[in-house]
């Protein structure tokens, strides 16, 4: 949700934007290294689809994405936890 008293800037681009480029580095970070890493993000996320592919292809397989912060927070507890 914007926020009233400090709406963000039009032209700043997309929320997260610096999220792309780490999250690109985690997944190949962890598909070759026994790095444990959980991803969630909310269906309409601007670029969700090409950073699904990049997990998809670097993992070879498919990288299953989470789209609320509870499913994602009950994943990476499960996920420490094995």
């Amino acid at each position: 949700m914007e926020s009233k008293t400090h709406p963000k800037n039009p032209g700043s681009g997309p929320y997260a934007l610096n999220a792309y480029g780490e999250l690109e580095r985690w997944s190949i970070h962890s598909a070759h290294s026994n790095a444990k890493v959980v991803v969630g993000a909310e269906k309409g996320f601007p670029g969700l689809e090409n950073i699904q592919k990049d997990f998809d292809r670097d993992h070879k397989r498919d990288f299953k994405f989470y789209e609320t912060l509870e499913e994602t927070i009950d994943a990476a507890v499960a996920l420490a936890n094995r």
